[in-house]
């Protein structure tokens, strides 16, 4: 297995440009709750939540080499609040892997130990898409998708000239901008995405053996967005929230050739929800305790296997 390096000169460069770009994208989309088309007040409109681009500099993402699929990615070496960090080999994050060659799947398996695949994809996206049987033997395939298909349904019919791809990818246009924003609030409110969430971290929490790789499209939103919150659920700081979010969003730009202010949207509509969560619950943890309702004993579970 060939694990690709990645410098932080160049990522420090794109991060800023992203950073530039930040502000005009929130004023286009507007902060959460623009979905119900309610009138903003000026100063919500021209302000963005102050997190900054300030990432883990110590963190060299460790990048995997996986024929046929794209931005996939071990988590391990990421450092939480207390200093322990992650655990190697056993939890990835990337994009879709339906087209996995052989030499792909063997490292999936062989290489990477990966004993389960979760898919947050809906079925508008996956359609005749490869499911378990077409992974290696001994690998579990869960399909678990983060959006409700009735609303990601209705979003379409109602803009039939958008692909669900165009919506998660964030085309620049203002109509794609505002519904790149409905989903983001969709995936952290909406009682179906909580559920999903909540038996996502159940099941990382209740694997026994092996790796664990969690994807959606590009790598980069869903499996952003539920990262954050495993993350969170392990101790870590915005900090490395962040780093984490910011690499996997430049590695799906890098590789599907996303533009800047695509990119940049992504990443405003992010730390977007981080404002959300901490101004209504206080922090990520008292989120995932009040509405993912997964508690400080699953918690101690979670960092019980992972960190070190």
């Amino acid at each position: 297995m060939r694990r690709q390096g990645t410098t932080h000169s160049h990522f420090a460069a794109t991060a800023s440009r992203s950073a530039l770009l930040c502000l005009f994208v929130f004023l286009l989309t507007g902060v959460l709750g623009s979905c119900n088309e309610e009138e903003l007040k000026q100063d919500e409109r021209n302000s963005l939540p102050e997190y900054g681009i300030s990432l883990q500099t110590d963190y060299e993402p460790l990048v995997i080499d996986m024929e046929g699929a794209h931005n996939v990615r071990d988590l391990g070496g990421l450092i939480m609040v207390d200093g322990k960090r992650l655990k190697k080999g056993m939890l990835y994050r990337g994009g879709r892997l339906d087209r996995l060659t052989a030499h792909g799947k063997s490292v999936l398996r062989d290489s990477c130990g990966i004993h389960s695949v979760i898919d947050f994809r809906s079925r508008y996206e996956t359609g005749n898409d490869k499911t378990d049987a077409d992974f290696p033997t001994g690998i579990k395939f869960i399909s678990l998708p983060l959006f409700n298909s009735i609303s990601i349904g209705q979003l379409l019919l109602q803009h039939p000239d958008m692909s669900e791809e165009t919506l998660l990818s964030a085309a620049s246009d203002s109509k794609a901008a505002t519904m790149a924003a409905c989903l983001y609030e969709e995936l952290l409110t909406s009682s179906h995405s909580q559920q999903q969430l909540a038996i996502f971290l159940r099941t990382l929490a209740a694997t026994d053996n092996g790796g664990v790789l969690w994807h959606c499209s590009h790598g980069r939103d869903r499996s952003g967005v539920a990262s954050a919150l495993l993350l969170a659920a392990l101790g870590a700081s915005k900090q490395t929230i962040i780093t984490d979010f910011e690499w996997g969003a430049r590695l799906a730009d890098s590789t599907y050739k996303a533009s800047s202010t695509s990119i940049s949207l992504c990443s405003a509509l992010f730390y977007n929800i981080l404002h959300h969560i901490e101004q209504k619950y206080g922090s990520i943890e008292n989120y995932l305790l009040r509405q993912v309702e997964f508690d400080k004993e699953e918690m101690t579970m979670l960092r019980t296997k992972y960190l070190e």
